[in-house]
């Protein structure tokens, strides 16, 4: 796989300064091949926030008008100002989905989808059956962990046969 056309360092200080748990050049080709293919994502959903470090990526590298956040945790972390819509439930339950539906419903589909949440088979297919058909035709999809862990791997195996695909994986993190 080629590396993207844009420098993955001109994003690194913005990636770093942001503290996500995933690998900061993992981020950076990520955000370098949305650039790439003319996306400025408005229209954000994270499943999976964690402590918000790569929700604050998405909003110091996109500024969306909605970012929306879903995460089992009440014990959240990430700084105010992020204008972040937080939904705390498991994505897989009925009224989480409910919500993201009444959100992004309204503003005509998703432009970015970065799904990190749960790390088995079924739940991270049960979070890309529920939340891709909310991503617009053209929009994009992140999706977490598809080298080292077996549930998004597998699901990644199954998805990626027909579709405009990319990996990005630095050995020294646990892979995106």
């Amino acid at each position: 796989m080629s590396r993207p056309k844009t420098t993955v360092m001109s994003y690194r200080d913005l990636i770093q300064q942001s503290n996500p748990a995933q690998s900061w050049w993992e981020l950076a080709a990520l955000l370098s091949l949305i650039r790439e293919n003319g996306l400025r994502p408005q229209r954000v959903l994270e499943i999976g926030v964690h402590q918000g470090g790569s929700t604050r990526v998405w909003r110091a590298a996109w500024r969306p008008h909605q970012l929306i956040g879903v995460d089992s945790s009440h014990d959240v972390v990430f700084s105010t100002g992020l204008g972040l819509q937080m939904i705390y439930g498991r994505s897989q339950d009925v009224d989480v989905q409910r919500r993201v539906s009444d959100l992004v419903a309204p503003e005509g589909g998703l432009d970015f989808l970065f799904l990190d949440g749960g790390h088995e088979y079924d739940e991270a297919r049960a979070d890309w059956d529920t939340y891709v058909p909310h991503v617009r035709p053209g929009g994009a999809v992140g999706l977490h962990d598809v080298v080292a862990v077996p549930g998004p791997r597998r699901l990644w195996e199954e998805i990626r046969q027909g579709r405009r695909t990319a990996v990005f994986y630095d050995e020294s993190s646990d892979g995106t």
